[in-house]
């Protein structure tokens, strides 16, 4: 059930009336609540529901069980159990066939018949939902937090539906204390909830579906068959397009939970007006990133043992990165540049007195950031190294033309750009404004974005990007 689509608006719809309905009785509102979460994740592949609620049990009966044990070795060994579960059904799911694939070789030079690819479909949001069980162990395990009694809340935490096969990545610390409380909604939330839907409707057909159906497939499909001017407008529009669908998703999920109660944390802050890529981290998948960096950049160390085990933590972390997005090589080649390149960057930083101010002017560094995000996106983006590289090529070939560019693609590149780059107090005063608006004016809008959402969506809704992880 893709957000971008009627049947999940009549979904929220009639789960919004029915949760509101409710809302005076704790018990019955969350318990249709978590009806809904299992049916939206449901409605995906229905089989799957077993290993969402065996992640949930697993995670809630850890977390119980570690804070009665004394023994502090004995916590250490039921949370090593419980990672060890965790990804054990992550790397099952997700890379099974990847693993089995790099072994072939061995398996010639021993004589043995590889087994091929095994028949292995992906539950849509595993990355997600055994991330944020993980995080809620590990935070009880350190603490942080104290284990949930409830099994039923636990259950929705995991499961929320609006957040939950695509991210944001939320923390027990972040959701598990809202459940408990009672709602309410005023007219501020709402319509800054509603906004927030829009606006990712908008980031996601206008920008994101627009632009990978009429210039960016076309593009790393055959990137031979394109002038380098094309190809270049290719790269920008798939830093676009993925900036759209991702944020997108994380706007319309944060909006939908908002319009329920809930406050969820944001996942994106104008990633491309990085000036470094240290920055860049900071501001993109922003749930992903900071997880990456609590729970196993500083498990491994962080920057406290020295400098190289400091360069050593951050490689290994980008590179696991990588490889959480897919079993690719082309995963773990991205992630293995950025972390090279934040551990150059490390090193420059070293040698800079802490309070100098940079030789480069900030939008210089922002260009340059922006070009080196750019440019490791093609591998994030084509389906082989070759299929990359063949991309790298023809940009360097300086073939002529853009015949593909004199179209409303190139118009749209120079608009999601200008709104990216544009003033932040700029979407501010818009959200602002819509929030102030009457209810017609209000309703008039979205019944405007939803019409040229669907007349822009007439060949089918997109899937997400990020579903695939």
């Amino acid at each position: 059930m893709l957000f971008n689509t009627a049947a999940f608006g009549v979904f929220f719809a009639v789960t919004c009336v029915a949760y509101w309905a409710a809302h005076a009785h704790t018990r019955l509102r969350l318990g249709l609540l978590l009806i809904a979460s299992y049916y939206f994740y449901a409605c995906w592949d229905v089989r799957f529901l077993a290993l969402i609620a065996g992640v949930t049990v697993v995670d809630y009966l850890a977390a119980r069980f570690m804070v009665r044990l004394a023994s502090p070795q004995a916590r250490l060994y039921l949370l090593a159990i419980a990672i060890g579960l965790n990804l054990g059904l992550l790397g099952f799911w997700k890379y099974t066939n990847f693993f089995l694939a790099g072994l072939e070789p061995l398996f010639g030079e021993l004589g043995v018949k590889p087994m091929g690819a095994l028949d292995i479909v992906l539950p849509v949001g595993i990355s997600f939902f055994t991330f944020q069980g993980l995080s809620y162990v590990i935070d009880v395990y350190r603490g942080h937090i104290p284990a949930e009694r409830s099994l039923f809340r636990f259950a929705l935490y995991i499961s929320f539906f609006p957040q939950l096969v695509a991210g944001p990545i939320v923390r027990a610390r972040d959701l598990l204390h809202q459940l408990g409380r009672p709602v309410k909604v005023s007219s501020e939330q709402f319509g800054r909830g509603l906004a927030m839907i829009l606006g990712g409707l908008v980031k996601k057909i206008v920008f994101a579906d627009y632009l990978g159906a009429n210039l960016v497939d076309r593009v790393f499909d055959l990137p031979r068959h394109y002038s380098s001017l094309e190809v270049l407008a290719a790269i920008y529009g798939y830093s676009l397009q993925i900036y759209g669908d991702f944020a997108g998703y994380s706007d319309i999920a944060i909006g939908a939970a908002l319009l329920l109660g809930f406050e969820l944390p944001a996942n994106f802050d104008s990633p491309y007006r990085a000036d470094s890529l240290r920055d860049f981290w900071r501001r993109w998948h922003i749930s992903l990133s900071t997880w990456l960096r609590d729970y196993l950049y500083v498990s491994m160390g962080g920057s406290r043992a020295g400098r190289m085990k400091t360069h050593r933590n951050l490689l290994i972390t980008m590179l696991l990165g990588g490889l959480w997005h897919g079993a690719s090589y082309q995963f773990v080649l991205w992630g293995g540049l950025h972390g090279l390149l934040l551990v150059a960057q490390h090193r420059f930083l070293e040698k800079r007195q802490p309070d100098a101010p940079s030789r480069w002017p900030r939008w210089l560094r922002v260009l340059i950031t922006f070009h080196l995000v750019s440019a490791l996106w093609v591998f994030f983006r084509a389906d082989t190294l070759a299929g990359a590289l063949a991309v790298f090529e023809q940009l360097g070939s300086f073939v002529p033309g853009i015949g593909n560019l004199m179209h409303p693609v190139s118009g749209v590149i120079a608009l999601g750009y200008l709104f990216h780059f544009a003033p932040k107090d700029w979407a501010q005063r818009l959200s602002a404004a819509f929030v102030r608006a009457p209810a017609l004016a209000q309703a008039t809008l979205t019944i405007a974005v939803l019409y040229g959402a669907r007349a822009l969506s007439s060949s089918g809704a997109a899937p997400f990007i990020y579903f695939q992880f």
